[in-house]
C-alpha cells in the first residue's frame, strides 16, 4: 500500500521530503524550528524507535501537534527513553504525557520518570486500562508498545479507541503476527475507514516484529456523527 504524507507546514517548496511514497526512509532529515536540518536529533535517547526510523514517521504526523497542549498515553514504556523524547518534542507547557508499564524504568536500566507520569500495571488487566482512560483521557495520541500479543493488543484497542479525541491517533508498534494485518484491516473496514498503514523500516520479511507500525487516525463524520478510522491526513 503506497501512501503520501503532506509536508509539515514549516517545510518550504523544494525542501527534500524525508520519506518516499512507500514510507521507506531515503533521507533522515528533520527540519527544526530555526530552519536547520539535523540528522536524527533524537539519537541521544536510547530507544529502539529511532533505530527503526519510527520517530522519522512521528516527526511528520505529529508536526501539527508539536506546540499544542496534548494528552498522550504510551503503554509499554520500558526504560522510559521514548517518553523523554516525546517530553522534549512536544513543547506546550500544558501537554500531559502518561506512560504505563508493568515495571518502573529503573528495572530496565532507565532513570526515574522526569516530565511524564508513570502508572504501574498490566496491559492485560482491563480494570487498569479503564483506570488509565478514566483518569487521563481522552487522548490526542495513544501508543501501544507493550505486550505485542494479538489478543491483548486487540482488547486494548477496543477498550481505548473511544478515548481517542477526534483527529487523534492510535498507534500500534511492532505487530507480532501476519494475522494482525487482517484483523486490523477488518477493524478499520467495520468503522468505515480506508485500510491501515503498515511499514517495515528495516526490510524484514513477513511476520517480522521490529520496525512495523500501524497508524490509525480518528475523524468524525459530520453527517452521521459516527467516528471513523482514517489512515492518512
Amino acid at each position: 500500500m503506497e501512501i503520501n504524507f503532506r509536508k509539515p507546514a514549516h517545510m518550504q517548496e523544494g525542501d527534500p521530503h524525508p520519506h518516499s511514497a512507500t514510507m521507506s526512509i531515503q533521507k533522515n532529515w528533520i527540519k527544526y524550528d530555526k530552519g536547520h536540518y539535523v540528522t536524527r536529533p533524537y539519537q541521544k535517547y536510547v530507544t529502539s524507535k529511532w533505530e527503526q526510523s519510527m520517530l522519522d514517521v512521528y516527526e511528520i504526523i505529529f508536526d501539527h501537534l508539536k506546540h499544542a497542549p496534548i494528552d498522550m498515553l504510551e503503554i509499554g514504556v520500558y526504560a522510559g527513553e521514548s517518553m523523554r523524547y516525546f517530553r522534549d518534542y512536544f513543547t506546550h507547557a500544558d501537554t500531559r504525557l502518561v506512560g504505563a508499564d508493568r515495571n518502573p524504568p529503573t528495572k530496565y536500566g532507565g532513570i526515574a520518570p522526569e516530565g511524564y507520569t508513570l502508572e504501574i500495571g498490566d496491559q492485560g488487566n482491563s480494570a487498569f486500562r479503564q483506570r488509565l482512560a478514566d483518569t487521563y483521557g481522552p487522548f490526542d495520541i495513544i501508543m501501544d508498545d507493550a505486550s505485542h500479543d494479538l489478543k491483548l493488543t486487540n482488547d486494548t484497542f477496543d477498550q481505548l479507541w473511544p478515548y481517542v479525541k477526534p483527529e487523534g491517533f492510535y498507534i500500534i508498534e511492532d505487530m507480532p503476527y501476519e494475522e494482525m494485518h487482517h484483523l486490523l484491516d477488518e477493524i478499520v473496514s467495520t468503522r468505515q475507514g480506508k485500510g491501515f498503514i503498515s511499514r517495515d523500516s528495516r526490510g524484514f520479511g513477513p511476520g517480522a516484529v521490529a520496525g512495523t507500525i500501524v497508524v490509525l487516525k480518528k475523524t468524525i463524520n459530520l453527517m452521521t456523527g459516527v467516528d471513523e478510522v482514517l489512515t492518512n491526513d
